[in-house]
């Protein structure tokens, strides 16, 4: 799901999309003879060995479950998760594999699902879809499911297939409703898709606030922990799916952005996106002294450790947050000792930024959040601006080597196989290159 890059003026705080992968649970067999019996002591020995993080245990009375009978889902169950846990990937896509396609278990082409979009680095999102539509042949009704195979397809750029499923998954909930996932994501997608109307932006916005409300009702009745952890989430998505409105149809109805994310923070001191969407809300209303502020607190948080295994954490988002503070200039400046100042101030952070080792810079194979403005006001001053425009260049190579055409930085052209690179030029012809050359420019006009 492709979001534009930050840029002045967009809090741009990237709403996250909201699996429903959940802890396996383990449904014991009725006592009804003695081999059930035995049956249901292996399997609960098991289930408690997975619970104690004894993982060896685990499979082996799985294994033992599965010799007394092959037909027992929870058994394959309990073996693929043991081995999920103990990092053996492989195996446990080949138990999985053995009671879906050998012994017909429909049921357990969900937990392979989840395998390839969850467990894996990177994920098999195309395997994934394949397990999950399986699934969904015999088991239709599972609004969960319709969620996560919503959120595949919406990340391999099939925006007509995700709201399908997510509105298959809304039409399955509760009355009263207690799916606020399914609802918070397809109002992030329709807001997002390309050619979306402004009827399109008015439902985005009205899911938001119905998994809002979902949220708050089941974490105060019904002391929902998860529903209360994602709540901060779903107003930051809020806010996301607000600013994007204003930006693409003008002010709504609605409170501003800003105010969500302000709601969230107060849920959840340390929700990066939050702080990092504030941060370029004032970079953008020229207010940057406060930009700064949030951007520190942004990059703390993102080295939080409260906030690892979610999309809040990591090196790599800590670096952009910072690439993107240091690259932070006005667009109207108050005299020419201002404009001075800032010049200073900006080839400082360049400058400090440059001396860095690499690693502590690398920011993925994305520098989407690392953009706000490229160096684009730096003609604004009315200076020679060659020289921080080549510093600003490097910072982004060192950042995101890629961008040089090669992971390692170290080759600017992408090679083809033989019979493509090694053509014969021809008189009158153009010379056909066994690479592609990147050009960019910088432009003082546009």
């Amino acid at each position: 799901m492709a979001t534009p890059a930050p840029r002045c003026g967009s809090g741009n705080a990237r709403g996250r999309v909201i699996g429903t992968l959940r802890v396996i649970v383990i449904t014991l067999l009725p006592i009804v003879s003695g081999q059930d019996l035995e049956l249901n002591q292996v399997l609960r020995g098991a289930a408690e060995s997975l619970g104690r993080h004894d993982y060896a245990e685990c499979q082996e009375l799985a294994r033992s479950a599965i010799d007394i009978d092959a037909r027992v889902p929870e058994a394959h169950a309990l073996l693929a998760r043991a081995l999920t846990y103990d990092s053996k990937y492989a195996l446990a896509e080949r138990a999985l594999r053995t009671a879906t396609d050998e012994l017909g278990i429909h049921a357990l082409h969900k937990d392979l699902g989840q395998l390839f979009q969850y467990m894996l680095d990177p994920p098999k999102n195309t395997a994934a879809i394949e397990q999950y539509q399986r699934y969904l042949s015999h088991f239709a009704e599972d609004a969960g499911i319709h969620n996560d195979v919503a959120l595949l397809y919406a990340g391999e750029n099939l925006p007509d297939a995700a709201v399908k499923h997510y509105r298959l998954a809304i039409s399955l909930d509760s009355n009263p409703p207690t799916d606020y996932r399914a609802r918070t994501n397809l109002g992030l997608l329709l807001v997002r898709m390309p050619g979306s109307s402004r009827e399109s932006w008015a439902e985005g916005i009205d899911l938001q606030a119905e998994a809002i409300d979902i949220a708050k009702r089941l974490s105060q009745l019904h002391n929902d922990s998860q529903a209360h952890r994602d709540l901060p989430t779903l107003l930051l998505n809020m806010g996301s799916v607000v600013d994007s409105a204003h930006q693409r149809a003008g002010p709504t109805t609605t409170a501003p952005p800003v105010s969500y994310w302000h709601k969230a923070l107060s849920l959840n001191p340390n929700l990066t996106l939050s702080l990092d969407a504030i941060a370029n809300k004032h970079a953008g209303a020229g207010e940057h002294e406060q930009a700064f502020d949030y951007y520190d607190r942004a990059v703390e948080a993102a080295r939080s450790p409260t906030n690892q295994g979610t999309p809040h954490y990591g090196p790599a988002l800590a670096a952009a947050i910072r690439i993107k503070a240091a690259t932070l200039l006005p667009r109207v400046y108050g005299s020419s000792d201002k404009i001075l100042q800032w010049r200073w101030r900006y080839m400082r952070r360049l400058q400090a930024l440059l001396e860095e080792d690499a690693a502590s810079l690398q920011i993925a194979d994305n520098p989407a959040r690392a953009a706000l403005d490229m160096g684009y006001y730096l003609v604004y001053q009315g200076l020679e601006n060659r020289r921080p425009r080549e510093m600003l260049a490097k910072i982004y190579l060192k950042a995101c080597p890629s961008l040089g055409g090669g992971m390692d930085g170290s080759s600017t052209e992408e090679t083809y196989g033989d019979e493509q690179s090694a053509m014969t030029v021809t008189a009158g012809s153009i010379p056909a290159l066994g690479r592609r050359f990147r050009v960019g420019f910088f432009s003082e006009y546009w």
